[in-house]
């Protein structure tokens, strides 16, 4: 009987334990004020709306960020930059925005961002950094009138 109550008391702690939600440390705040930082996990090359750059973005802010404009930096397998020129004319940065309730990101904590901007065919991974990142309004539903962040100019952050 002892030892069936053990199993029993071994099996709950284990389905606990896996069940628990494990949350990875923040990452290191950006060193330009950002209330948010990304992390890139994957890079599917194609057109727009037929590729995929999955991301893991960190909140530190107390507001819950569901409206995005962001620059985006893809690079080869040698490490060097790579562009569409069609999508980023002149620069050697993309710009891509998205909002919505999919893309809610709760204050202080990890959330995974699935984006599909066009992605350069020789294309293995990216960076990702805030352009512009706008709040849920007190209603829960609708973004504040003023972005919580902005960079002052449209450039890639030095």
């Amino acid at each position: 009987m002892q030892m069936r109550t053990c199993l029993m008391v071994g099996a709950a702690a284990v389905t606990l334990a896996a069940c628990s939600k494990h949350q990875d440390p923040p990452p290191a705040k950006p060193a330009n004020g950002a209330p948010m930082a990304f992390q890139v996990t994957k890079v599917v090359p194609g057109e727009a709306f037929k590729s995929e750059v999955d991301v893991k973005a960190y909140n530190f802010s107390t507001k819950t960020i569901a409206t995005y404009w962001v620059l985006v930096r893809f690079k080869d397998g040698t490490g060097h930059v790579v562009r569409d020129d069609k999508a980023a004319g002149d620069r050697d940065f993309d710009h891509w925005s998205f909002s919505g309730a999919k893309y809610k990101c709760d204050p202080q904590s990890w959330c995974s961002l699935e984006l599909d901007p066009p992605v350069p065919a020789t294309a293995t991974t990216a960076e990702v950094v805030p352009f512009s990142l706008t709040a849920v309004g007190d209603d829960g539903l609708h973004a504040e009138k003023q972005p919580l962040f902005e960079l002052p100019e449209m450039k890639w952050p030095s």
